[in-house]
């Protein structure tokens, strides 16, 4: 529990997809490789954290600042990790989260380049900003919310060790960063701490030599490692909140029994000329074998869902699965299924 101060605090819904890497993963050990192409898609999923949509623009702060106390310095000293060194990273986790953020249609991300020094001590939180204080960074950046960095905590690990490599052995030097950074997002006109997160994230890093002492020679010097392990935790953190833009792949079949209007239509779809394609096969999703059938109306699936639209690429994959008995239809059945869901919530985030 924590303190709130002059905030409200406000429960918000949680949402979360099913397993869509694991039902790919079926999908493509369903289909198999050798009559089958793939073709990717950027897609936009919906974030697990639904923000206010009187919410566009954040400012970033870092509180994270240290206060000059016998913990924060005996840590600096006992683990090797500088608080200068710190203080940087977490200026790139708030890169991370900006950058991302700036990538999604959802929201504009600032940095307000505001430092103040926290409550929290290492990975814990402390008393939320004062509301006087939110509201007064939010007025001079005019943004509507604020994103403070408000813990902060870094650990690595080195190692050297002798493993098997091919007929001799090696020497396997190890780094292991683990940071681990509290994030609060504050609404100043409702007088809300709408959201309190901790992202862990884990960056490690290995190189060989012949020996011990050579080895121990490899590890990077400098804060590199350390740096990108926070970029990556204040995406990670972004994402959470906002909906991003991914790649997917989907396969399609290229083949049918030895029908040569499948092969035509897939040659246009690897030329990008999908709308020939479904011309074919949507002719041949109407075949009286069911196995073309079921695959024509597989990939007509695919070229609607390219095409965005889900509801009728969903329907197509149906009519293969249902209609045609095509088992591997199943999995991306399913795929498509979670993706309406997915649309669904990401018209609640995007209706601003």
């Amino acid at each position: 529990m924590y303190t709130i101060h002059a905030f409200k605090k406000r429960h918000f819904h949680y949402n979360f997809s099913i397993g869509s890497l694991l039902i790919l993963l079926i999908a493509a050990l369903s289909l198999g490789s050798c009559s089958t192409s793939s073709a990717a898609m950027k897609v936009l999923r919906p974030a697990a954290f639904t923000v206010p949509e009187n919410i566009k623009t954040i400012g970033l702060v870092n509180r994270s600042i240290p206060r000059k106390n016998f913990g924060n310095m005996l840590e600096g000293m006992v683990t090797g990790e500088g608080l200068f060194m710190d203080r940087h990273a977490a200026r790139n986790s708030i890169n991370g989260v900006i950058h991302q953020l700036n990538d999604s249609p959802r929201f504009k991300a600032i940095a307000t380049n505001v430092e103040l020094k926290g409550d929290g001590i290492g990975r814990n939180f402390g008393n939320p900003l004062p509301i006087s204080e939110v509201k007064s960074i939010c007025m001079t950046h005019q943004v509507d919310a604020l994103l403070v960095l408000e813990a902060f905590d870094s650990d690595r690990q080195e190692l050297v060790e002798l493993e098997n490599a091919g007929d001799g052995q090696q020497f396997v030097a190890r780094q292991i960063t683990d940071v681990q950074i509290g994030w609060r997002l504050y609404d100043p006109k409702e007088a809300l701490l709408i959201d309190e997160f901790m992202t862990y994230n884990r960056h490690e890093w290995s190189d060989a030599a012949e020996s011990n002492d050579l080895a121990e020679k490899l590890f990077p010097a400098g804060g590199g490692e350390l740096n990108q392990a926070c970029y990556d935790a204040g995406r990670a953190y972004a994402a959470r909140i906002s909906p991003t833009y991914t790649y997917v792949r989907r396969n399609y079949y290229r083949k049918a029994k030895g029908n040569k209007s499948m092969k035509a239509a897939a040659k246009l779809a690897q030329k990008g000329r999908w709308d020939k394609a479904a011309e074919i096969w949507s002719a041949l999703s109407k075949n009286s074998e069911p196995k073309i059938a079921g695959k024509a109306a597989y990939n007509m699936a695919v070229v609607n869902e390219i095409n965005g639209d889900i509801p009728v690429a969903y329907d197509w994959a149906k009519v293969a699965y249902s209609d045609h008995g095509l088992s591997g239809a199943k999995p991306y059945l399913l795929e498509l299924k979670d993706r309406l869901q997915q649309q669904q919530m990401l018209r609640e985030q995007m209706k601003n």
